[in-house]
């Protein structure tokens, strides 16, 4: 995984990025959704997100916590048998949903940018499309966005949001944060842990 900050193309301000390789697939719509269809979307995406958020907080919350008090033995056997579970759990959903292939991926709040697999058909461009990524692979859920493709490349293309709710985006910007700050700090150990 890889987090920087990149150019947006799209307001040519710096943002940060998520970027990773991650399941992705994407079908055309050719429409935008109704407003009905599209608030239950923004529902799912931002339980989904929000369930993300929660996990990441309370393993930052408890490590936190454990260390304060002293009881990060008895925290550590019970984060194992729930990553246990939930790791089962995630194989067999897997392998029941199909789940799409990993391309690189690279996720602002505004935009994605997905990588072309030799296999692909390209979308056109300014055409509308739905997208889903899964974000974490403990979690075969996707977050489904719409989009319409801005710009394409030989080996990607670039789709901005569309229709996206306030609720989504900051829940969206607050998980891509996250995961910048948490590479950040990741690679920080590992360049102490070289040197």
């Amino acid at each position: 995984m890889a987090y920087s900050f990149l150019m947006n193309k799209t307001t040519g301000k710096p943002g940060v990025y998520f970027q990773d390789t991650l399941p992705v697939l994407w079908t055309n719509t050719g429409r935008p959704l109704k407003e009905s269809d599209l608030h239950h979307q923004h529902q799912a995406n931002e339980m989904l997100l929000a369930a993300l958020l929660a996990l990441d907080e309370t393993t930052a919350e408890r490590e936190e916590d454990e260390i304060a008090r002293g009881k990060e033995h008895h925290w550590q056997r019970i984060d194992s048998k729930l990553n246990l579970l939930l790791s089962l759990v995630s194989e067999v959903l897997v392998k029941q949903l199909g789940i799409p292939p990993c391309r690189d991926v690279r996720l602002c709040a505004t935009q994605i940018e997905i990588s072309l697999l030799d296999s692909d058909q390209p979308p056109r461009l300014g055409e509308l499309l739905e997208l889903r990524t899964y974000l974490q692979a403990a979690i075969p859920k996707p977050l489904i966005l719409n989009g319409k493709v801005e710009s394409l490349g030989n080996k990607s293309f670039v789709v901005k949001f569309v229709s996206h709710g306030d609720a989504q985006r900051e829940l969206l910007e607050k998980f891509v944060f996250r995961q910048h700050r948490r590479a950040i700090a990741q690679a920080r150990g590992s360049v102490k842990f070289h040197t």
